[in-house]
């Protein structure tokens, strides 16, 4: 019997073609050889419509060989979402802050009216300059010679505006409780009216999330004199580092907007465990090559009397239900290049925060999920994850589905009994709340815009997460 080994071929080399801008699809990629590519192409390009890493291999002809992997980064296209857009009105001089641009390297140039005003490399945490109103506009280039320019914001005066003499000093004596599973926090604060006459404040109001439970208004500010205040909030979102709040005085007609850093780790444990049940990849709401969805579960320490918030890093957790405790369920997306990244740069793990509540004391437990067991699930597929994808339920059920879907002005759920269905819920996929309706099988979507979106379903067997497409 005769044998013939034969060396494994090179992998192909691959580069961009005529187009390396994902900001003006498709990009073109190259191989030096006839190969596979992981969009299904074949041959020696291959056009890519989403960022992230591309793969290609070849085999030989003769030998029937397989060759090594090659793979080439596109970068991503910076998210002017994060930067605002239109027309705002503001009280300058003031500063925009962008806290995530693009999670690859870039460079920018910020202008007013077509004049650089201020330039950089980073980006997240950008402070924009707004020193005057008028018409800004940011220039990014990335990638391989790379370029696109933001849409144009225009800041215009605000009518609050009079309020620049307020300055406010941080006293660092705040303060944190518990009570009725709420957390509770006390700001302190020196207010100085460094103007030539008083000024009342007779308002306050905050950002989503805080409520303001206690202060000293009206508060009335003499000439050139500096004022003690406390005011006490209401935290219902524990993933904040800070509280943004505004003096608003209605008979000058302005606001002092504040923002202070805030710290209650004093009043949240550590010393909970939690475990996790099943993380499982669902390939029905995930988008190739763009985002990966995951199902889990987990169970919480005996006792847990509430669950005040679930989040993950990287973000983000876009739904969980905690109805059933100690088990909570709920669904993570994450963006598949990132999750590339983060094994490459060594980022290895993947981590789940609940923030419980146990007699009336908070505690911060965390879990974590190696990033190569949710890589090699989604390469395997349904290889190995069980076939109950879409649910949170015992497997035997029928699953439901969405009739149509696309959908124009109206979806409807079949596959399970209408009178089974407690809520659907509509969500984006950063996690909000669209839509809700009770006791239903059908959902009016005609207001929503066009895109995916995911329908939540809770039933009396159990809660689905299906991939809604909006037409």
């Amino acid at each position: 019997m005769t044998f013939h080994v034969y060396k494994t071929p090179a992998p192909p080399v691959l580069s961009f073609g005529e187009n390396s801008c994902i900001c003006k699809p498709p990009v073109n990629l190259v191989s030096d050889r006839y190969a596979s590519w992981s969009n299904g192409s074949l041959g020696n390009q291959a056009n890519y419509y989403s960022a992230g890493y591309a793969t290609a291999f070849i085999v030989d002809q003769n030998s029937g060989c397989r060759s090594d992997t090659s793979r080439i980064y596109i970068t991503h296209a910076p998210n002017f979402d994060a930067l605002l857009t239109g027309c705002y009105t503001r009280c300058l001089p003031d500063t925009l802050p962008v806290y995530m641009l693009s999670p690859d390297g870039l460079k920018w140039v910020w202008s007013l009216e077509g004049g650089w005003i201020a330039n950089g490399t980073n980006n997240h945490n950008i402070y924009l300059p707004l020193p005057q109103y008028g018409n800004y506009s940011m220039n990014v280039r990335f990638g391989d010679n790379c370029e696109i320019e933001s849409p144009t914001l225009t800041i215009e005066e605000d009518d609050m505006c009079g309020c620049d003499s307020i300055q406010v000093m941080p006293l660092g004596k705040d303060e944190c409780y518990i009570k009725d599973c709420q957390l509770y926090y006390t700001l302190t604060m020196e207010v100085t009216n460094q103007s030539s006459a008083p000024v009342i404040f007779d308002q306050i109001s905050t950002m989503s999330g805080v409520t303001v439970i206690s202060s000293p208004l009206p508060l009335t500010i003499g000439a050139g004199a500096t004022a003690f205040v406390q005011i006490g909030f209401r935290l219902t979102n524990l993933q904040i580092s800070h509280i943004a709040f505004s003096l608003i005085s209605t008979s000058l007609d302005c606001e002092r907007e504040i923002s202070m850093p805030i710290d209650f780790s004093a009043c949240v444990g550590t010393d909970c465990e939690i475990k996790l049940d099943e993380i499982l990849y669902n390939p029905t709401i995930s988008s190739p090559n763009a985002s990966a969805a995951f199902k889990f579960k987990l169970t919480l320490p005996t006792g847990t009397n509430s669950v005040l918030g679930v989040y993950s890093e990287p973000s983000q957790v876009v739904d969980y239900d905690a109805t059933s405790l100690p088990t909570v369920t709920g669904l993570l997306v994450l963006d598949y290049g990132r999750l590339q990244q983060m094994q490459e740069s060594g980022d290895s793990v993947v981590c789940i925060h609940v923030l419980i509540c146990d007699d009336d004391k908070l505690c911060l437990a965390v879990v974590c999920v190696k990033v190569k067991d949710l890589l090699d699930q989604i390469v395997n597929g349904a290889k190995t994850s069980r076939q109950d994808f879409g649910r949170m339920s015992d497997v035997g059920q029928s699953e439901p589905y969405l009739v149509p879907n696309p959908a124009g002005n109206e979806v409807r759920v079949v596959g399970i009994e209408a009178n089974s269905i407690e809520t659907l819920t509509l969500i984006d996929m950063n996690g909000k709340v669209l839509l809700s309706v009770s006791g239903k099988n059908t959902m009016d979507i005609h207001t929503i815009s066009k895109g995916y979106y995911i329908l939540k379903i809770k039933s009396t067997d159990g809660i689905y997460y299906l991939k809604l497409i909006k037409a």
